[in-house]
């Protein structure tokens, strides 16, 4: 939450200047958010934080679905790879890739992504 949590006119003030709510949770929890501050129509992001990548994520549909999250993301404290993804998404400078098609397509499909390796293009985002 943006300001003290205990001076909820600092907060309002706060969220009337956002254009989105940061929501962060520990994995496997429900972030806590005091519904009555946050404006319907203010778009939430949620980012699940992980202390490591040891155990898969769990529970995070419940957690968006609870904040009324539009999307969500997975974050692990000690990957540096996580936080300039996080980054990138929230700039609005994510790299993404769509494939298409199947059987031999799927082979080009593996060389472009072997390229962008190559060449150190993270890749944020995939559809397909």
């Amino acid at each position: 939450m943006p300001g003290d949590p205990s001076d909820p006119v600092w907060t309002r003030q706060c969220l009337h200047s956002a254009d989105l709510v940061l929501m962060l949770a520990r994995s496997g929890h429900r972030p806590a958010i005091p519904e009555n501050l946050i404006p319907p129509a203010l778009r939430r992001l949620l980012v699940v934080v992980h202390s490591d990548g040891s155990t898969p994520p769990s529970g995070t549909a419940g957690a968006k679905e609870a904040c009324a999250a539009a999307a969500h993301f997975h974050f692990r404290e000690d990957s540096p790879a996580d936080l300039s993804r996080l980054v990138r998404l929230l700039t609005g400078r994510a790299n993404g890739i769509a494939f298409a098609g199947g059987g031999a397509r799927s082979f080009a499909h593996l060389g472009v992504l072997r390229a962008l390796q190559e060449h150190g293009i993270p890749l944020d985002l995939a559809a397909g």
